[in-house]
């Protein structure tokens, strides 16, 4: 960051789904603020990369506030995407 020591960014819960040529990360990151002592809300990120005759290269990376997380109640309902 251009800005320095002042911010810090915390990974957590990585994810990674993988085949021979495209690999895929999901992750929470929270970014937080040294001087001002304050945390940001979680983020949760996607990375896509591809493997290409140079090597891995990122191909997409999205982020966005993560949704609430379930209470343990809701985590027993079993749910269906399609």
């Amino acid at each position: 960051f251009s800005a320095g020591p002042n911010f810090q960014l915390k990974v957590s819960e990585s994810k990674v789904y993988e085949s021979p040529t495209l690999c895929v990360h999901t992750v929470y990151e929270i970014l937080s603020s040294r001087a001002e002592k304050r945390t940001s809300a979680p983020i949760l990120a996607t990375n896509v990369f591809l493997l290409t005759p140079r090597g891995w290269r990122i191909t997409l990376h999205h982020a966005s506030p993560s949704p609430p997380r379930p209470g343990a109640e809701e985590q027993s309902v079993a749910r269906i995407l399609h």
